[in-house]
Parts: C-alpha cells; sequence; structure tokens
C-alpha cells in the first residue's frame, strides 16, 4: 500500500486555522449582537461594544486573508502540482506519493486521468460536507421563521437573524458548496464517457475536451472558494480510492 505524502499541506493548513478564527468569531459577533440588544447597563454595555469592535476587526482580518490570499495560493500551487505531474515537466518543487493513482506516462491522457480522480474526490467529499451544511440550514430556517411567527420578540432581534442567516458565511457558503458539488458531478460524468469512448480517432477531440474539464475543475473552485475538508477526505479515502481502482479497471485507464 503506497503512503500518502502530500507536501502541499502546508499550504491548507492555515486556511484551516484562518476559518475556524473566522467561523468562531462571526458567531461571536452573531451572539454579542442579541445580548447587547437586550443590555441595559450602560457600562456593561460599552465593554459588550468594544469587544463586538475586536471581534469584528478579527473576522475581517481572518476571513480576507482566507478569500483573497490563502486559498487562492493554495489552489495555484494545487494546480501547478497537477499539471507538472500531468504533463511531467518541472513547474514547482513540491513532492507528492499517492496523492495521483494512475500509470499513465505524462501526456494529457494523464492529466484527464488526473481531473478524473480529482473531480470524483471532491464531489464525494463534498457531499459528506453538504450533509451537515443541510442540517444547519434547515435549523437556522426554522429559527428564523420561529422567530417572525413569534408576537412578543423585539423586531430588532428578528433582524439580526435574519443578517446573520442571509450573509455570505452561512445561506451563501450553502448555495456555492451546492455548486461545487453539482459541477464536480457534471464533469466526473463528461470524463466517464469521455474515457469510454475513447479512441485513437478521436484523439484531437478527447485533447480538447480534457483541457476543457481541467479549465471548468478549476474555475469552479476558484469562484466558490471552498476549503473542503481534509477530515472528511481521511474518513473517505479508503473507500473511494477502491471505486476509483474500479473506474480504472472498467475503462482501462
Amino acid at each position: 500500500m503506497i503512503n500518502r505524502y502530500d507536501s502541499l499541506n502546508k499550504y491548507y493548513n492555515p486556511i484551516e486555522i484562518f476559518e475556524t478564527i473566522s467561523k468562531v468569531s462571526y458567531w461571536l459577533l452573531a451572539f454579542l449582537s442579541l445580548i447587547i440588544l437586550y443590555v441595559k447597563d450602560t457600562n456593561i454595555n460599552n465593554i459588550l461594544s468594544e469587544i463586538f469592535i475586536l471581534l469584528t476587526l478579527v473576522f475581517f482580518f481572518s476571513n480576507n486573508t482566507n478569500k483573497i490570499y490563502l486559498i487562492p495560493n493554495g489552489e495555484n500551487r494545487r494546480r501547478v502540482h497537477l499539471l507538472s505531474n500531468s504533463l511531467g515537466v518541472c513547474l514547482d518543487y513540491e513532492k507528492t506519493n499517492g496523492y495521483y493513482n494512475n500509470n499513465i506516462k505524462p501526456s494529457i491522457l494523464k492529466l484527464g486521468a488526473n481531473v478524473f480522480e480529482n473531480s470524483l474526490f471532491a464531489k464525494t467529499v463534498v457531499s459528506k460536507m453538504l450533509i451537515i451544511e443541510r442540517i444547519k440550514i434547515a435549523t437556522y430556517f426554522f429559527v428564523f421563521m420561529t422567530s417572525i411567527l413569534y408576537k412578543g420578540i423585539d423586531l430588532s432581534a428578528v433582524a439580526i437573524v435574519a443578517q446573520t442567516l442571509f450573509s455570505g458565511e452561512v445561506l451563501s457558503r450553502w448555495l456555492y458548496m451546492e455548486h461545487l458539488k453539482r459541477e464536480n458531478e457534471r464533469i466526473f460524468e463528461d470524463m466517464n464517457k469521455l474515457f469510454l469512448n475513447y479512441t485513437d480517432e478521436k484523439k484531437n477531440e478527447f485533447k480538447a475536451q480534457v483541457i476543457d474539464s481541467f479549465v471548468r475543475y478549476e474555475s469552479v473552485k476558484a469562484y466558490c472558494g471552498i476549503k473542503q475538508s481534509s477530515k472528511i477526505f481521511f474518513k473517505i479515502n479508503g473507500e473511494t480510492s477502491n471505486h476509483w481502482e474500479e473506474i480504472k479497471n472498467k475503462l482501462t485507464i
């Protein structure tokens, strides 16, 4: 069994740290907003307001550091390594072992196999992530609708709940995740058909479609900006790797 080693983890580990800081500070801000609304003591309110300002700065810094620098940098490194591995060129000096699993010689054909495998893992990981995300969204909507229907609740509190739900950290993240899953499913199905119908007479068509799928795969990752869960990846790695072996045997990859 190949021991998996990925030197690019050093670019993704900080993303998880900043993502955790961002999430914690975001929910603390939402919680503080509700507390400040009901605290009448001026001194306590001032202290909470100062904490609120500090948390706002922490959230702004951590969230934007991820979106503007860390995630794009990590994805750029991954893309360069994908091309290096697929085409047998040294575009960087990163080393991995067991990340891409096929014995094809460096070529567009190998690039297609790598994108095929990546889309399989991506759609599987994001599908698992969505189970938790959908439960969260359903819970948030329940709380929101309950707060609207409850006549005794302060409308300012309802506004805070609405702001929390419809912000980019909750609803938009879920929608981006759904889009990421759907696009990876489409890419996976397209690559499956492409390898299934591959013939020497269609080499040029095959190359064009592989490049198109590669661009689509990278574009949707950049557009959605979702960091796939490493924890879920390692959970599904064994089963999904077996599935990939079955696909390779079936399609003679």
